[in-house]
C-alpha cells in the first residue's frame, strides 16, 4: 500500500488488480514433518498446494473521488471486510497496488484500534495520536467526543470492561470529531440503539457536506441507498457490478433472492422425509389457528399474470390465495395481509373489514373452497425485501388461519427515494 503525495484531481483511493490470500489452517499441522518444513515454506522455490490458500478478493479494481460516498454490498464472507481492511493498511495486498491520500477513520471490527487496558478517555487519545492530532488539539474535542459516547462515568474505565456497543459508540464518537479525510464504516449501525443509529446517520450526512469520502459496509440496502450514490457489490471475492445505488441494489438483490429460491427448492425436493415434513408444518410456529377455513397456496403474478417474486417500485402485482373451508362458520371472516420488510418494519397492512369488502359467501352453505385475489396496481414500496402475511379471522376475534411469511418478494428501483414508499406526487412551480 501506498500514500500517493495529494494531488487535487487523483482518486482519494486507488485499487489496481489487487487480490488477497489467506493461508488456510496454518496452524493445524503440527507433524514434525511440517515443523521441519516451516522455515522454508515462504522461499520462492518451494510449491504450496493451491487448496492450501483462500482467496477472499481477485483482481479488484476501482477509484474513488474525493468527496464520493460508496456502498459496499455483498452477502456474508463475500470479501467486504476484508476489502475495508486493505484500504485501512491494517491488512497488505497479496497482488496489487493501494493508493490511499488523506487521513483515514476506520469503524471496522468491534474494539479494533483501542487498547484494552486503557481507559475510554485514554483510548480517545492514544487514537487521535494515530489520526496524527496533537494532544492540544484532542483536548478540544474531548467532551464532545465523550458526551456523543453516550457512555457516562464509563469514559474512565478500561475498554476491556465495555460491551461491544460501548465500544462501537465511543470508536465512531472519536471518528466523527477528528474530522478524516475518508471514513471507513463496517456494519457500525448494528450495534446500538434507535437514537445512536439516528445520531450515526446525522454525522454520516454532514461528514458528506463537508466534502469527505464515504465508504460504507452494510447489509442495510435502505441505508446504501439513502447515504451513497454509488455502490459495489462483492461477490465470491470480485466484483460483480460497480455503478449508480439503485441499479448495482437492484442486481443484488435480485441475486439473493435467486440464491434463496434454489436454497428453498432444494429443501423442497421430495424424499423419504416426506411425511415427516408434513407432521412438523402441523407444528409450524408461522401458522396458528382453529383451522375451521385454512389457505392452501398463495401465488405472486406480474402484470402479464406469470408467477414472480421480483418486482420494480410501480409494478403491477396481483396475490392470488387459495383457501378451504374445513368447518361450518356461522360469522363471514377478516381477510387481511400485509408486507413486512426484512428489518421487521411493517410497511402496509388492510383487511376487508376496514375496506368494507363483503366475505359472506365465505360462510354460506355448500361453500367449500375458493381464492382470494388481491389487485395492486402500482407497488408503492421501495426496495428491499419483505414478507407476505395473510389472515382468515374470527369476527368474533382469534384467528381461523394465520400464515405469517407466507411468501416473500423482492423489490427494485430505478429511482433513488428514500423511505418505505413511493407517494404518487406532482411537481410545479409558480411565480
Amino acid at each position: 500500500m501506498s500514500d500517493a503525495i495529494l494531488q487535487p484531481d487523483a482518486p482519494v483511493v486507488s485499487l489496481e488488480q489487487v487480490s488477497k490470500r489467506f493461508r488456510l489452517n496454518p496452524e493445524t499441522d503440527r507433524s514434525l514433518v511440517s515443523l521441519l518444513r516451516r522455515p522454508f515454506s515462504r522461499l520462492p522455490f518451494v510449491h504450496r498446494k493451491e487448496a492450501d490458500w483462500f482467496w477472499p478478493l481477485q483482481d479488484i479494481t476501482f477509484a474513488i473521488q474525493r468527496g464520493e460516498s460508496v456502498g459496499i454490498l455483498g452477502e456474508n464472507g463475500s470479501g467486504k471486510s476484508t476489502l475495508l481492511k486493505l484500504i485501512a493498511g491494517i491488512l497488505e495486498p497479496t497482488h496489487g497496488v493501494i493508493e490511499v491520500q488523506g487521513r483515514i477513520a476506520a469503524l471496522l471490527e468491534l474494539g479494533a484500534g483501542f487498547h484494552p487496558d486503557l481507559t475510554g478517555r485514554e483510548n480517545i487519545y492514544l487514537n487521535g495520536s494515530i489520526l496524527g492530532l496533537g494532544r492540544q488539539e484532542i483536548s478540544g474535542y474531548i467532551d464532545q467526543i465523550i458526551d456523543f459516547a453516550g457512555i457516562g462515568e464509563f469514559i474512565d474505565v478500561p475498554v476491556k470492561l465495555y460491551s461491544s456497543g460501548m465500544r462501537v459508540r465511543l470508536g465512531f464518537s472519536i471518528a466523527a470529531f477528528v474530522k478524516p479525510d475518508i471514513m471507513l464504516v463496517d456494519e457500525v449501525l448494528a450495534v446500538g440503539d434507535e437514537d445512536f443509529q439516528h445520531k450515526c446517520v446525522l454525522v454520516f450526512h454532514e461528514f458528506r457536506r463537508r466534502g469527505g469520502t464515504l465508504i460504507l459496509v452494510s447489509h442495510s440496502v435502505e441505508l446504501v441507498r439513502d447515504m451513497c450514490r454509488r455502490a459495489i457489490w462483492i461477490d465470491d471475492g470480485r466484483i460483480q457490478a460497480d455503478g449508480a445505488t439503485s441499479d448495482v441494489i437492484a442486481q443484488y438483490i435480485r441475486s439473493v433472492y435467486k440464491k434463496e429460491q434454489e436454497r428453498l427448492a432444494e429443501q423442497e425436493r421430495p424424499d423419504a422425509a416426506g411425511a415427516a415434513d408434513k407432521a412438523a408444518a402441523a407444528n409450524d410456529p408461522d401458522r396458528w389457528g382453529d383451522g375451521a377455513v385454512q389457505f392452501e397456496a398463495v401465488r405472486l403474478l406480474d402484470g402479464a399474470g406469470q408467477p414472480c417474486e421480483f418486482f420494480y417500485t410501480g409494478d403491477s402485482v396481483t396475490i392470488e390465495a387459495d383457501y378451504t373451508v374445513l368447518r361450518p362458520i356461522s360469522d363471514p371472516p377478516i381477510v387481511g395481509f400485509a408486507f413486512i420488510r426484512h428489518d421487521g418494519v411493517w410497511s402496509f397492512g388492510t383487511n376487508t373489514e376496514s375496506e368494507t369488502v363483503s366475505t359472506q359467501h365465505i360462510c354460506a352453505a355448500g361453500h367449500t373452497h375458493g381464492t382470494v385475489v388481491v389487485t395492486i396496481p402500482a407497488l408503492s414500496l421501495l426496495p428491499g425485501t419483505y414478507t407476505l402475511d395473510l389472515a382468515l379471522q374470527k369476527a368474533t376475534g382469534g384467528d381461523h388461519d394465520y400464515r405469517r411469511s407466507y411468501a416473500r418478494l423482492t423489490v427494485g428501483s430505478v429511482k433513488r427515494d428514500v423511505g418505505v414508499a413511493r407517494i404518487e406526487h406532482r411537481w410545479s412551480f409558480r411565480n
